[in-house]
């Protein structure tokens, strides 16, 4: 039996989320070199989010033991992975406007926010359902120039707590014994 990657269960609500919010919006979870691929959607612009595991140097976040923090004896280890968020959009209608640009990500960055939170309350398929599960971090946006050429982008870093359980373990259900006829 497999259990479900929070990230992976977090990225699915939150394109579930864009299907019906915005169909523009291009979500996935990917390494650190999809970022760095232009999405040219046309003229609609180009809108995404990716959820990217680990930093740029390929470190996550670290392994604590889910048993003393958590009632579930099966919860085995808590991990707070490190994610990063890349938010990408171009606004079509005036593309050398560094407002319009900073405006488009802005917007799409609240949306984004949205589907998050909501994929973390409502937990259709997310594992991690209590409180706290995610603690947001920093804001950077990108500078290089390059990478400015076809709209703007952020990073966001956050910590996504998520659970490694232990096997099942069987049910003992106890049964009451009755002696009708007691040796005396």
């Amino acid at each position: 039996m497999s259990n479900t990657s929070a990230l992976l269960a977090l990225a699915a609500n939150v394109r579930a989320w864009f299907a019906v919010q915005n169909p523009s919006v291009v979500v996935g979870v990917t390494g650190w070199k999809a970022r760095f691929q232009h999405l040219n959607q046309g003229k609609t612009g180009a809108n995404r989010v990716l959820f990217i595991p680990g930093d740029p140097q390929g470190r996550d976040g670290p392994l604590s033991h889910g048993r003393q923090t958590c009632t579930n004896p099966r919860d085995l280890l808590q991990w707070d992975r490190q994610v990063f968020l890349s938010v990408w959009a171009h606004d079509a209608s005036d593309p050398s406007n560094d407002e319009a640009q900073i405006a488009a990500v802005e917007n799409l960055l609240e949306q984004t926010f949205q589907g998050v939170i909501r994929a973390e309350v409502n937990g259709v398929g997310y594992p991690s359902r209590q409180a706290g599960a995610i603690h947001w971090g920093r804001l950077i946006w990108t500078v290089n120039n390059a990478e400015l050429t076809f709209g703007r982008e952020v990073l966001i870093d956050f910590a996504l707590k998520s659970t490694f359980f232990d096997i099942p373990f069987a049910t003992v259900v106890p049964t009451p014994v009755v002696d009708r006829n007691p040796a005396t």
